[in-house]
């Protein structure tokens, strides 16, 4: 049990977080034909991203909000790719990987690890 609950915790959430960034910069960098407005873009969102996790999301957050708050806004943000993978019609791996966030979310508040 205690391997469960350090894969879950480190591991997938890393990857999730990972991916999510990544999708997150791709998302921004597929919405402008300009060079350099995608970079703004992409950098813009990327920053805001990653404020947004450390201050409200991480486990060692400056303003780390409630339980019910933690779960939907980290729902929220780890479903950026679902969404692009979606837009580019790829529905089946949209949907495997909501039920990974999922599955990752529900069993992070079950061992009071989210």
């Amino acid at each position: 049990m205690e391997l469960l609950k350090v894969l879950n915790s480190f591991l997938l959430a890393f990857a999730l977080e990972l991916v999510a960034l990544v999708f997150v910069v791709y998302v921004a960098w597929t919405g402008f034909a300009n060079i350099w407005l995608r970079l703004l873009f992409g950098a813009v969102c990327l920053v805001i991203f990653v404020v947004l996790w450390g201050a409200y999301f991480a486990p060692k957050a400056t303003m780390r909000l409630s339980m019910p708050w933690v779960f939907w806004g980290k729902l929220l943000l780890l479903s950026v790719p679902a969404y692009k993978m979606a837009w580019n019609g790829q529905y089946r791996v949209a949907i495997i990987y909501v039920l990974v966030v999922l599955g990752h979310l529900m069993l992070s508040a079950y061992q009071e690890t989210i």
